[in-house]
């Protein structure tokens, strides 16, 4: 490995990680990987005593998550950079003003300046390396017919492709492809990606753009519940908006978000177990009562069945005192740390969405008179008994005490 290509592997990994290697370790480091000269040695040497120092990234942390500034830190120690885009240019092609009309309608409006500061802050350090890392994009043909910047200038996009042509056709380095329409469906349709190349035997890494993958699940989770009739499906449709909050959790990128999801599974493991096995009690064989208006009554004819179905509804709704309270507590405060306001306001109104459906099947239980369905419903079994209360138990033990779980959870986190 030759000692320019450590010494960015060596500072970004450090500064990622917010340490650096002492003298000795630095040492066995350089021996390790064969770098002898003593001139490249006392340089690394002084190099790592700058790593000290807080990366050129840092200064982003208020605005930019804190996943896309460790993206950040890889890719500035990388030395072959690929990616796929599917919707814009790459954004270490991305001129001032193309930067800025992409981002002025996709982030927060006081934080545009910094979104596209940073890009282009980004083109400059990776500029000033030595060597300079290699870039290879692939683009659908799409990204290169969309006019972004239109509305403000007509120029925008014109000015920008002559300068990704200029320096596709100056600099080696830099590779610049398009697949074309006729190209038909490709692979790349799934979504954009970037892999990063080390020397020296690093692994990889693959950064994929999900495009907020944590917000369309609970959207898609939620619409598609609250249109459902049958409870079932309801509950099946809303596991996709539960999934989407745990995203939100990992989101965060930190002990906290990772401590918030494992105790939000294990309060949805509780409670949504609970929850199916009441209603797999009440639809029979052969699936007979699964609509909503078939529960109507049952508090009146099965008055502990209800109150278990009623327990488990009101923590998947995320009511105090439930493990579905806390569940989303945890993870919304995870993600407030991590400056991501936004996720979380649309967290809470994508929680007022599902608290309708939940709260429809309530309303018919508790405030409709019992009808045919419940004339040939036995009482239930003695393991059914067992499994519904024991669920209801560990949803409530962990909305009173959710601390210990959580410690757990913690410890697991920060291992």
């Amino acid at each position: 490995m030759r000692g320019g290509q450590l010494t960015h592997q060596l500072l970004s990994f450090s500064r990622r990680q917010n340490l650096c290697p002492t003298v000795v370790d630095l040492d066995a480091l350089l021996t390790r990987y064969g770098v002898t000269s003593e001139s490249t040695r006392e340089r690394l040497y002084a190099l790592n005593k700058g790593a000290r120092e807080r990366a050129w990234w840092d200064k982003y942390k208020d605005d930019i998550s804190p996943i896309y500034l460790n993206y950040v830190g890889f890719e500035a120690g990388a030395a072959f950079i690929r990616q796929f885009q599917t919707s814009f240019l790459p954004g270490l092609l991305q001129t001032a003003d193309y930067a800025e009309a992409v981002t002025v309608n996709s982030v927060d409006a006081r934080k545009v300046a910094s979104v596209v500061s940073l890009r282009l802050q980004r083109q400059v350090e990776l500029a000033k390396r030595e060597p300079r890392p290699r870039q290879y994009y692939v683009m659908d043909e799409a990204v290169i017919h969309r006019r972004i910047g239109i509305a403000k200038d007509p120029a925008i996009m014109p000015d920008q492709l002559r300068d990704i042509a200029d320096k596709a056709e100056q600099d080696d380095l830099i590779t610049v492809r398009v697949i074309p329409f006729d190209a038909g469906a490709h692979r790349g349709l799934s979504g954009p990606f970037t892999l990063l190349e080390f020397d020296g035997g690093l692994p990889d890494v693959l950064y994929i753009d999900a495009g907020r993958m944590e917000f369309a699940s609970m959207v898609v989770g939620n619409f598609a519940a609250i249109q459902q009739s049958n409870v079932k499906r309801m509950l099946a449709y809303s596991s996709i908006a539960h999934a989407g909050y745990v995203l939100v959790a990992v989101t965060a990128d930190s002990a906290t978000g990772s401590a918030a999801a494992m105790f939000y599974l294990a309060a949805y493991a509780f409670t949504n177990l609970g929850a199916f096995a009441v209603v797999t009690y009440f639809s029979r064989q052969g699936e007979k009562y699964v609509a909503i208006e078939d529960f109507a009554g049952l508090s009146q004819r099965q008055p502990a069945m209800a109150a278990m179905l009623t327990i488990f509804l009101l923590s998947l709704i995320g009511v105090p005192l439930t493990a579905g309270f806390f569940g989303k507590f945890y993870i919304f405060k995870a993600v407030l740390d991590a400056n991501e306001v936004w996720i979380t306001v649309l967290g809470l109104l994508n929680s007022a969405v599902a608290a309708y459906y939940y709260l429809r099947v309530l309303v018919v239980m508790y405030f409709k008179e019992p009808g045919d369905s419940l004339d040939t419903l036995d009482a239930p079994g003695i393991g059914l008994k067992i499994a519904v209360y024991a669920s209801a138990l560990g949803t409530l033990v962990l909305g009173i005490f959710p601390g210990w779980v959580l410690d757990i959870a913690t410890r697991a986190a920060l291992k």
